[in-house]
């Protein structure tokens, strides 16, 4: 009896110990999260104050080569914090607002982008809307005019600024040439970041600069000529720029996962080149991430057409940039060269599709 006494003192003491610890494992986890919320709070702010004062998106989360997001998603596994409700709590007015707005490709897939419950009043006053009475509000009208300069800028670098050095192989600022893929010459610039990856083609096709310009702009449908595109949505803000929403096929890219980029695009004809750049832009009405794709961020990249003369016919000179942080698990290393010239042939592809 005297054994047994002891032993149940012995375990009332443990299992009093036990509560206590667990009281303070329980009261540490609860300061641990509220600090989290205080700080994602903080930085959430801090992103919208930085996108809207510099009239430009701010560049990337973890996957970017600035360091601070441009899509506003991570670029992993959109459930990795647990937030399920992007699966389940869908608002019956987002699919009303997609029917209404968003034009989608005519493609077998029957994929389709996930929209979330409403987002609440404190995030609708913190973060621009496109959704405004007017077509468009003059903080993205200047990240348009920001987006396409930084995306002429980085040709002209890699190109010294004449672009007839990209069709002869020759290539700067830290372009590497790749060789020819179907008549185009394919680049590749490196990055710090494993995940980050920028491809860059130029051709000469011999056709008129106005067939080709129509259907680049043509989004929704560019999945036809673009093997690396599975699907694309679209909704025009005005003449020139659309919030464009696209997901990609990953065999094309050697990828287990797809991509998916919430973007907006702007066209300018200007100095004799007609221009279609786009970058990944957050919006609260663009989809959310989900666990069907991962988020991949795009930065400034575009399509530029120069008309030329060539045999007393009309020719266009094309240049393809694509530069974008595709999360992880990206590519293999060794494939690198494989997908910069298979980026770059969707000039080939393009003047394929248009001969049929």
């Amino acid at each position: 009896l005297r054994d047994y006494g002891r032993a149940r003192e012995e375990a009332r003491t443990e299992i009093a110990k036990a509560r206590e610890r667990l009281r303070e494992r329980t009261e540490q986890e609860k300061k641990r999260l509220q600090q989290q919320a205080l700080f994602q709070e903080v930085r959430d702010d801090l992103r919208h104050r930085t996108r809207i004062s510099n009239s430009t998106l701010c560049t990337g989360s973890s996957l970017s080569l600035s360091s601070g997001p441009t899509s506003g998603y991570n670029s992993g596994n959109a459930l990795q914090n647990g937030n399920r409700s992007l699966l389940t709590g869908q608002d019956t007015s987002s699919h009303v607002w997609a029917s209404k707005y968003w034009h989608q490709s005519t493609t077998s897939y029957g994929f389709e982008p996930l929209m979330t419950s409403s987002p609440s009043t404190r995030s609708r006053q913190r973060t621009a809307s496109f959704g405004s009475s007017s077509s468009i509000s003059t903080t993205y009208q200047d990240i348009t005019s920001g987006l396409l300069g930084r995306a002429l800028d980085e040709v002209r670098l890699a190109s010294s600024g004449d672009l007839r050095n990209l069709l002869m192989g020759k290539a700067t600022a830290a372009w590497r040439y790749q060789g020819e893929e179907q008549g185009v010459e394919a680049y590749y610039k490196p990055s710090s970041s494993p995940s980050v990856h920028s491809f860059l083609g130029a051709g000469e096709l011999d056709r008129p600069l106005d067939s080709l310009w129509t259907t680049i702009c043509q989004l929704s449908k560019s999945h036809v000529y673009n093997q690396s595109v599975r699907s694309v949505w679209t909704r025009p803000l005005d003449d020139s720029t659309q919030l464009v929403y696209a997901l990609t096929d990953p065999s094309a890219c050697h990828l287990s996962q797809p991509r998916d980029f919430c973007c907006i695009s702007t066209e300018s004809k200007q100095g004799g080149l007609c221009v279609l750049a786009m970058q990944s832009v957050f919006e609260e009405s663009l989809p959310r991430p989900s666990v069907d794709a991962v988020r991949g961020e795009m930065m400034p990249s575009c399509w530029i057409l120069q008309p030329i003369g060539r045999s007393g016919q009309e020719a266009t000179r094309v240049i393809y940039l694509l530069q974008v942080d595709l999360g992880t698990p990206s590519f293999p290393h060794r494939l690198l060269s494989t997908v910069a010239r298979r980026h770059a042939a969707v000039i080939a592809d393009l003047d394929d599709f248009l001969a049929k």
